[in-house]
């Protein structure tokens, strides 16, 4: 506990000095980029730092007001830019519309580079539900972005193909809450074999570790046709 408390002020009071800035980032050029929950907080800082380096990018999320409202600043804040941005609808805590999210997507698209996963809620009203019954922080922050990805895999196979080595990924938001809010084990399933609905702050600590645990099977799963599989956040 210790450690962790240490390593929480330290990431939080005594942010250190960031080894890689936005003015690292190569030119995007030609680069197509997702990034859900774009249009607030973590999501929408990333947007700025790559949008200027003339990537198209979709922003992608549920409230098609604040994604359209997110796109309009960004593209004022950014003239110079040589990039295209958009919006995408996209409702992970309702399953049975991500694959025409999807479809709207590939309509528009051939090809997906950069897929960063950092949509999520955190600590509900408890008892809060998906549309299909699930937890929903279990299905925005879980079930949602597994099946979001899954479905862009044939996208990014077709993109390794087109691209230089090690410039296809997908990222997963994770978070320091594994450290302090996530159970025992980092997840705990049911014998249904479905994720545990627990109260709303170890659910969130859950969903946070099974971000990393995405990721890492993703990695597995996807390394070696060239998709890099990738995990955010601080830890202790």
């Amino acid at each position: 506990m210790g450690q962790t408390l240490s390593a929480f002020w330290d990431q939080t009071y005594f942010i250190p000095q960031p080894i890689f800035t936005g003015e690292d980032i190569p030119d995007q050029t030609g680069k197509v980029h997702i990034i859900t929950g774009g249009y607030t907080g973590i999501g929408l800082e990333l947007v700025k730092l790559v949008y200027p380096k003339n990537a198209t990018i979709y922003i992608a999320g549920r409230n098609t007001e604040k994604g359209l409202k997110a796109v309009k600043a960004v593209k004022s804040e950014f003239p110079a830019s040589k990039g295209r941005l958009e919006f995408l609808k996209l409702d992970l805590a309702d399953l049975s519309t991500i694959k025409a999210s999807v479809e709207e997507f590939l309509r528009k698209e051939e090809r997906l580079d950069v897929l960063t996963n950092n949509a999520g809620i955190m600590v509900p009203r408890k008892g809060s539900k998906s549309k299909q019954g699930h937890d929903l922080q279990t299905a925005t922050n879980i079930y949602g972005p597994f099946l979001f990805t899954s479905l862009l895999l044939p996208l990014f196979k077709r993109t390794v193909s087109l691209s230089n080595t090690g410039s296809v990924r997908v990222t997963w938001a994770s978070s320091f809450a594994i450290e302090i809010m996530a159970p025992k084990g980092g997840v705990e399933f049911g014998d249904d074999g479905l994720v545990k609905d627990l109260a709303p702050e170890p659910s969130y600590g859950q969903s946070k570790a099974a971000n990393v645990m995405l990721g890492v099977e993703t990695a597995r799963r996807w390394g070696d046709g060239g998709i890099i599989s990738n995990v955010s956040g601080f830890f202790g």
